[in-house]
């Protein structure tokens, strides 16, 4: 038995340990994946664990940054809900894609 290791990006290719600290050292069992999503819509990535023998986890992401954007785009062509589209967001002299 393990528990689900969580890490976080250093933005330069490392990657740092946050099990302990983000408290899901203490969660002992087998996990084979996860998934992430906003499922109290306000505006943070939430996290469900999948296990093999006990229910989910779900880890509901109480942080307080509002660090987020909102974008929805549409078209006069047949493909009205934009299928395709290529959005570019800069800030701080870095590049997310989506």
């Amino acid at each position: 038995l393990s528990h689900p290791f969580l890490y976080k990006g250093s933005g330069d290719l490392f990657f740092e340990d946050m099990s302990k600290a983000w408290g899901t050292y203490s969660f002992k069992g087998s996990y084979s994946g996860c998934a992430y999503a906003d499922l109290d819509n306000d505006g943070n990535l939430d996290l469900v664990i999948s296990s093999l023998y006990t229910p989910a986890l779900i880890l509901k992401n109480n942080c307080s940054n509002k660090n987020y954007i909102n974008l929805s785009f549409k078209t006069k062509t047949k493909n009205t809900s934009a299928i395709g589209t290529k959005a570019y967001v800069y800030n701080d002299g870095k590049i997310q894609y989506q």
